[in-house]
């Protein structure tokens, strides 16, 4: 708790296990646990959690045991992967035109010459985004997969009952028959 005369905070075990819990369900939603987003997600779950700035949940991690560091920036384009520049020599746009195996003529101009770069540039991809995609395909896949599984499941305990209501009437039908 606040310690008036250093000034800091110290959690209780109890609250350690919350930072810990909540650092996990982020991971879990696939959400990255910066300390903006952990202190966000403490502080709407429990507003009176004693951890209130960014610093102090870096000490109280710290004392956990968690190591923080700087994660890879994405890597910037090859320059192959470059499109020309307006600044480029006309000669340049030329060159890069031919390594991409895109044909131009010799008396085109550097206007002509970077328009028809830019419209033959090929789409940026990262592996990334295909591997995203891929497991947002998955996920979708599953959802409709559920979708069309429900109704089915409910159709065939709708049929199900019916089937149990018409015994029961014939069954209770033939009962009557028996009375009389």
């Amino acid at each position: 708790m606040f310690n008036p005369t250093l000034g800091s905070v110290h959690a209780t075990e109890l609250q350690n296990d919350t930072i810990r819990l909540t650092f996990h369900f982020l991971l879990k939603v696939r959400v990255y646990p910066t300390l903006q987003n952990l202190l966000s997600t403490l502080l709407a779950q429990e507003p009176d959690f004693p951890v209130t700035s960014k610093t102090s949940l870096q000490r109280e991690l710290t004392e956990m045991g968690f190591k923080y560091g700087q994660t890879k920036k994405a890597q910037p384009p090859t320059p192959a992967l470059e499109p020309p520049k307006r600044a480029w020599r006309k000669s340049f746009i030329a060159e890069w035109l031919q390594r991409h195996r895109i044909k131009s003529e010799t008396f085109t101009t550097k206007a002509e010459l970077l328009e028809s770069a830019f419209q033959n540039f090929p789409r940026k991809e990262y592996p990334v985004n295909r591997n995203m995609q891929i497991a947002i395909l998955g996920k979708q896949r599953n959802i409709f997969r559920n979708a069309d599984r429900i109704p089915e499941e409910l159709e065939n305990e709708i049929i199900d009952s019916d089937d149990d209501n018409s015994n029961d009437k014939m069954q209770s039908d033939s009962d009557d028959d028996a009375d009389h």
